[in-house]
């Protein structure tokens, strides 16, 4: 754990918390809105807070090799998760536009 700076933990930490804060939110969000097609955003954003836990727990065991898989699982995740969040706003959008027809 020694490998990184308490600033750069500080980073890594603070971002794991502020995914855990968006989605917090947006939960609430959804519930004030009534609107289930934002649900869609809190998937991608639990897959990216995900990918942020990978990255922490890599580095708090030191970057050892047993644990580089965790390099490509927080690629895919990542990119993942970004395919969600597009798909998430055209569903968004959708419904935005199906509320202004009527």
């Amino acid at each position: 754990m020694n490998v990184l700076s308490y600033f750069t933990w500080f980073v890594h930490l603070s971002s794991v918390l502020e995914w855990l804060n968006i989605i917090y939110f947006f939960l609430l969000y959804t519930k004030l809105k009534k609107n289930l097609s934002l649900k869609t955003f809190i998937f991608s954003f639990f897959i990216s807070f995900c990918s942020a836990l990978c990255a922490c727990t890599l580095h708090f065991f030191n970057n050892q090799s047993f644990y580089y898989f965790l390099i490509n699982l927080q690629s895919f995740l990542t990119l993942f998760a970004n395919i969600t969040l597009y798909f998430s706003i055209l569903i968004y959008k959708q419904q935005i536009l199906k509320n202004q027809n009527y």
